[in-house]
């Protein structure tokens, strides 16, 4: 292929009048035909830009593998279906449906830290770390349903809430 781009050159030389247009007319011809025929010039190839994924946060586990394992000490239920399940770091604030009786909240946090959860004009707070072990349950009261979160600035952090009835279910007959 390259004695034939060599051969368009040479005859597109020969039929220019000056010099100067030679050399235009010589490296036109070349680029065209390289482009048609999928060459590239011999230089250096231009940089391609490859998109990068955006980092991932490396979010402690959730509490609904916690709270879903029957081997766990935490064990809720098989299935859990949360009012709130959020991720992030430092404090935060979230907002809850409508909810009756209690919502119990999971923590999970990386690195250890302090944490406090502001709702319903209580709170709860702790330790908590990557591996559950702080939680807490919160009487539904007042009009309220936003959800304070304080985690120092830098902890990430992953919160889950899940309601319970006002009552407890009666025990299974047998």
């Amino acid at each position: 292929m390259a004695m034939m781009v060599s051969v368009a050159v040479s005859r597109i030389t020969h039929q220019s009048g000056s010099e100067r247009r030679t050399g235009r007319a010589s490296l036109g011809a070349f680029l065209a035909l390289a482009a048609l025929t999928g060459c590239a010039p011999l230089s250096e190839p231009a940089p391609t830009t490859v998109p990068t994924p955006a980092p991932s946060a490396d979010y402690p586990p959730s509490p609904v593998d916690t709270i879903t394992d029957p081997s766990s000490g935490l064990f809720v239920d098989f299935t859990v279906d949360p009012v709130l399940d959020e991720t992030g770091s430092g404090p935060a604030t979230f907002e809850l449906p409508e909810v009756d009786g209690k919502v119990a909240f999971y923590v999970t946090c990386s690195p250890t830290a302090e944490y406090r959860i502001n709702v319903f004009d209580s709170f709860v707070s702790g330790d908590c770390s990557d591996v559950l072990a702080a939680f807490g349950t919160v009487p539904v009261s007042g009009e309220s349903r936003t959800v304070r979160l304080s985690v120092p600035d830098g902890a990430m952090f992953h919160i889950v809430g899940i309601e319970q009835a006002s009552d407890p279910p009666a025990p299974a007959v047998l």
